[in-house]
């Protein structure tokens, strides 16, 4: 088998979405606290679309890094499976994610603004190159941006505020520049955003966020469960957080990474599309 077939078909078998392990930097995390109680939706007042958008603003504001273990399972066209990690995440644009057996790391992937890096242990193969989209999604799977990435991980969607949002019942939604729309679904006397849905200019769904299971921390009220569809690939992700610690300094050199000694280097493409 090819070197390009074997080192996609790792990807698809061992990491599938990539969304995994940092063990060995959670020490300390902080144990979850409990689920965030919500009042009665009868003597709850709905939020003015002003409101609904500064409260939105200000949790953009407010979460800036993240640092969990988590389980996550996933579901495709041909597979479907499940496995635990952590994750480390800085907005707007560094992401650190790792797998991990019993034995040891199986993938590791750093995006640092501009450059993403990723090392297969196993193989002793090493790559790196612009985080783009594109490149982004041969390991995530997942068609957004990094900036957008790094939003949806800790509970945001990945949206500018800038514009006009008109407003349909519980959600506001806009058209994008390029076609399109996008929409967020809030929990509308909290003002917690619930769902995201991006949308092509044919109309068809794109790409869905869903947050749910909030528990309180310190930062407020956080998606313990945040649940990925990906339509038209027919893929699907459920990312359950176990500890999350939010707002905690992260030191930036574990976004980097350098190629290990002994072990090759080979472009992205090698790892397929």
């Amino acid at each position: 088998m090819r070197l390009s077939q074997r080192l996609g078909r790792c990807i698809q078998l061992r990491c599938a979405s990539a969304l995994l392990t940092v063990s060995l930097v959670l020490g300390g995390c902080a144990a979850l606290q409990r689920t965030a109680t919500r009042p009665d939706p009868a003597l709850t007042k709905s939020l003015t679309t002003d409101e609904l958008l500064s409260g939105l603003a200000l949790r953009m504001e407010q979460m800036q890094s993240l640092r969990s273990p988590y389980r996550v399972s996933y579901k495709g066209q041909k597979e479907k499976g499940g496995f635990h990690g952590a994750i480390l995440v800085h907005r707007p644009d560094r992401l650190r994610l790792e797998t991990l057996s019993l034995v040891g790391a199986i993938l590791v992937l750093t995006a640092d603004g501009d450059q993403v890096a990723v090392f297969l242990p196993r193989e002793k193969v090493f790559s790196r190159g612009k985080s783009t989209k594109e490149n982004l999604l041969r390991f995530t799977r997942i068609p957004l941006e990094l900036k957008e990435l790094t939003s949806i991980l800790l509970g945001l969607p990945p949206v500018e505020l800038q514009g006009t949002w008109e407003r349909d019942g519980s959600a506001l939604q806009r058209r994008l520049p390029r076609g399109g729309r996008e929409r967020i679904d809030f929990d509308s006397g909290l003002g917690l955003p619930l769902r995201w849905d991006r949308f092509l200019a044919s109309g068809k769904n794109e790409l869905t966020a869903f947050f749910s299971e909030f528990i309180d921390t310190p930062m407020g009220s956080f998606p313990s469960k945040i649940s990925l569809q990906y339509p038209s690939q027919g893929r699907s992700w459920e990312i359950r957080y176990q500890e999350p610690d939010l707002n905690v300094e992260i030191p930036l050199p574990l976004f980097v990474q350098q190629r290990p000694k002994s072990v090759r280097e080979v472009p992205l493409e090698s790892f397929g599309g």
